[in-house]
């Protein structure tokens, strides 16, 4: 997918992006529930994923928090409000598969 760097190709990008990480953390969020309402022995093993997927939806989250920095919602003022970058220090937690987070 190519967004082109004109006002309307960021507006895209931006709602493209913000669309896509809203629907991933509604969608695990939505899976978190459906485990909670399992019944059974193979529900016992897969309420023990419910920490990690709450993890992944609490940081999908966090990360919204930041791109609405970068990309606001409000687009009058565009020009004035963007910013070019937006971050914070990444952490030094391990997470499975080796990736740092950040």
């Amino acid at each position: 997918m190519a967004f082109s760097t004109s006002k309307k190709g960021v507006r895209d990008y931006c709602d493209t992006v913000y669309t896509e990480l809203t629907g991933m953390k509604s969608r695990l969020d939505d899976i978190v529930k459906e485990i909670k309402l399992m019944k059974g022995p193979e529900a016992d093993l897969l309420r023990s994923h419910i920490p990690h997927l709450v993890e992944l939806s609490d940081k999908i989250g966090w990360k919204l928090d930041l791109f609405l920095k970068v990309c606001p919602s409000d687009w009058k003022g565009y020009a004035a409000e963007f910013e070019p970058s937006a971050s914070v220090l990444g952490t030094t937690e391990s997470i499975p598969g080796g990736y740092p987070g950040g």
